[in-house]
């Protein structure tokens, strides 16, 4: 059950390398998706983890 430990934190620190904010002219799914990356995994609901999947976002 260790993989279960880290559902507290957020991709941004489990995935290598943070992400620089947005840009300013960023679509709305740009700044979707680095908003979600600020979400633990365990509040992320059925429609974040698609958004987040079909984007490639954190697969490994």
């Amino acid at each position: 059950m260790d993989h279960l430990l880290h559902l507290d934190r957020t991709l941004d620190e489990l995935d290598p390398l943070r992400w620089a904010p947005p840009a300013s002219d960023a679509t709305h799914l740009v700044r979707e998706v680095h908003e979600l990356r600020r979400v633990p995994p365990a509040e992320l609901g059925p429609a974040d983890l698609r958004t987040l999947i079909s984007q490639q976002v954190a697969l490994p």
